[in-house]
């Protein structure tokens, strides 16, 4: 079994860990247990560059082989990420990289919301007769809120602005989203749940 938390320790496996164009075959070892073939079935890439990847992992010490099975009178090398969790340290990461980095690990989540999110409220306005909004207040930041209303179950919602907070409206904040996102991750836990969701919790300084 893979350790549940792998702390990064080299700007090296940082880059690795963080490199978009792998991150398919990284995701895919940090779940199971799976051949160089398998990881490329998988996720649609080239078997070469998927051998690649998994050899520049493992010579890290990111990934490690696990097993070994006998395929057709062959054998076959079984790989897994050390960790099912990576917790990589931003002092190890340039500016420049990291900048590119957390931009292309955050947009395709905001991409899928903004995709949901307006196809919901097209669906909602149909299906209820109620019309949606988008507020902006130039009062208090500016502020863009998107709601539906009648406060629907699946309606999407948002919040995005820029406000002037203490250090302690931060910290308690930041106290508030913690709570908030080890809530989640336990709700997220059960058996019943059966609906995807998209969710993210943003705040930074200027």
């Amino acid at each position: 079994m893979p350790a549940p938390t792998f702390e990064v320790q080299t700007p090296t496996q940082a880059r690795l860990l963080l490199r978009l164009e792998d991150f398919a075959v990284v995701g895919l070892l940090m779940e199971r247990d799976v051949s160089i073939s398998e990881a490329a079935r998988h996720t649609g890439i080239d078997l070469k560059r998927v051998h690649r990847i998994v050899s520049r992992l493992e010579d890290a010490g990111l990934a490690q082989v696990v097993g070994v099975q006998t395929r057709r009178g062959r054998p076959v090398k079984i790989y897994r990420a050390v960790a099912a969790v990576f917790r990589i340290p931003l002092r190890l990461c340039e500016r420049p990289v990291l900048e590119e980095h957390l931009y292309g690990l955050h947009a395709p989540f905001l991409r899928q919301f903004l995709d949901t999110a307006s196809q919901s409220i097209a669906l909602g306005r149909r299906e209820t007769g109620e019309e949606p909004s988008i507020t902006l207040d130039s009062g208090r930041g500016p502020l863009v809120y998107v709601r539906q209303p009648g406060g629907a179950v699946d309606a999407p919602i948002s919040s995005f602005g820029t406000l002037k907070l203490s250090a302690g409206s931060r910290r308690e904040l930041s106290r508030r989203f913690a709570n908030l996102q080890r809530w989640v991750m336990e709700e997220a836990e059960k058996d019943e749940n059966d609906e995807e969701c998209v969710l993210g919790f943003m705040l930074a300084r200027l």
